[in-house]
C-alpha cells in the first residue's frame, strides 16, 4: 500500500501495474470514438464513417478490416501512445492519483507542473462534455454511465491537487480522493461551518493552509513529487550501450517477453516470430513505428504496443541479453 512516505519509484510501478486496466480513466476512449464515427453515419454515411474508421485501424496496425468496431475496441492498450488525449489521460491520471508529474526533470518546481497539468485537464473537460454523445446508442450506455463518473473523479482530483500545489483555495470535491477515503466520509469532514474539520466556503473550497494541514495528517495522500523514470544515472557508466524502443506506458521491449516460439513483433496483421533478441531488436528498428506484442499487468493477455520513444540502456544487463 502506498504512503505519503512512498517514493516516486515506489508510485510508479503501482500505476505501471494498473495501466491499460478495467480501472484506467482511457478505456473509454474506443468507446468513444466508435460513438463518434456512428454519429459521423448519421450526416454522411456509412460509407464515409468506414473510411475513417479504416484510416484509424491502419495507423493501430490493422489492414482490410471488415468490422471496424470490433477491431477498435480490441486495443485499448494503444489507445495512449495514438490519440493525443490518451496522452493528456495518462498524465493527469499519475499527477492526480498518484501524486506524480511522470514527463517533468526534478529541476521543476510544483506550480510549473500544475500549471502544465491544468492544460491537459482542459483538454479532459471539453471531451467530458461530448461524453453524453454515448447515450444516443443503447449498447453504449451503460459504458457511458461507468465512465462520465471516471472522467469526474480524474477532474475533480486534478483540479484540488492544482490547488493544492499553487497555494489556491481547494475544491472539497476532489479532496477524497485525495485523501484515499469515501465521499460519504468527507462529507462529515467538510462542512459548510465554522467549527468543521475543514470548513467549506460558498465557493465549495477548503483554504489551503487548512487543506494541506489536513492532508499531510492523511497516511494516505501522496504529496506531488517528479518522477526520475528513465533518467540516467550520470555517476553510472553505460556498458555496451544499445538502445530499445519504450511503450508509452513505460514497459521497454526486454528479455522477459520471450515466449515459446520467441519475441513477436511487427504490427497487428504483419507479425513475426523472432527467436533472437537482437535480431528481434534489429527488426524493430527497421520499423516506421515499432511495434510488439507483452502481456497486460492485469489479464497477462498478449496485447500489440507501440514504441513513443527509444532508450538508451546498457546491453550488458541481463534484461538485454540472452
Amino acid at each position: 500500500m502506498l504512503t505519503k512516505t512512498s517514493t516516486a519509484y515506489e508510485r510508479e510501478l503501482t500505476f505501471q501495474a494498473v495501466f491499460g486496466d478495467e480501472v484506467d480513466t482511457a478505456t473509454i476512449l474506443p468507446v468513444f470514438v466508435v460513438a463518434l464515427l456512428r454519429a459521423q453515419a448519421l450526416v454522411v454515411g456509412d460509407i464515409a464513417a468506414k473510411a475513417m474508421a479504416d484510416v484509424l485501424l491502419k495507423r493501430l496496425g490493422f489492414h482490410n478490416v471488415g468490422d471496424w468496431e470490433a477491431a477498435l475496441l480490441e486495443e485499448v492498450s494503444q489507445v495512449y501512445s495514438e490519440w493525443s488525449i490518451g496522452e493528456d489521460i495518462h498524465v493527469l491520471d499519475a499527477y492526480a492519483y498518484y501524486g506524480i508529474d511522470y514527463s517533468s526533470s526534478e529541476s521543476r518546481s510544483v506550480e510549473e507542473i500544475a500549471e502544465a497539468r491544468a492544460t491537459n485537464l482542459a483538454t479532459l473537460e471539453k471531451m467530458t462534455n461530448l461524453l453524453p454523445l454515448l447515450r444516443l446508442w443503447p449498447d453504449l450506455a451503460e459504458k457511458a454511465e461507468n465512465a462520465e463518473a471516471d472522467f469526474k473523479r480524474l477532474v475533480a482530483a486534478t483540479r484540488s491537487r492544482i490547488a493544492l500545489d499553487t497555494g489556491a483555495r481547494v475544491p472539497v470535491e476532489g479532496l477524497s480522493v485525495l485523501a484515499g477515503i469515501s465521499d460519504s466520509r468527507m462529507r462529515n469532514i467538510a462542512k459548510r461551518s465554522a467549527d468543521a474539520v475543514l470548513p467549506v466556503g460558498d465557493d465549495r473550497a477548503v483554504a489551503h493552509d487548512r487543506a494541506k494541514a489536513w492532508l499531510d495528517d492523511q497516511d494516505s495522500f501522496l504529496p506531488t513529487v517528479t518522477s526520475d523514470f528513465g533518467q540516467e544515472d550520470e555517476s553510472q557508466e553505460i556498458v555496451d550501450p544499445i538502445f530499445v524502443p519504450v511503450a508509452a506506458d513505460g514497459s521497454r521491449f526486454d528479455t522477459t517477453l520471450r515466449r515459446s516460439k520467441g519475441y513477436q513483433v511487427g504490427p497487428k496483421g504483419d507479425e513475426t516470430w523472432v527467436d533472437d533478441y537482437r535480431a528481434a531488436l534489429a527488426m524493430l528498428a527497421r520499423m516506421p513505428v515499432a511495434c510488439w506484442r507483452r502481456p497486460s499487468e492485469g489479464s497477462g493477455r498478449h496485447g500489440i504496443v507501440r514504441a513513443t520513444h527509444w532508450e538508451r540502456v546498457s546491453g550488458s544487463d541481463p534484461l538485454f541479453r540472452e
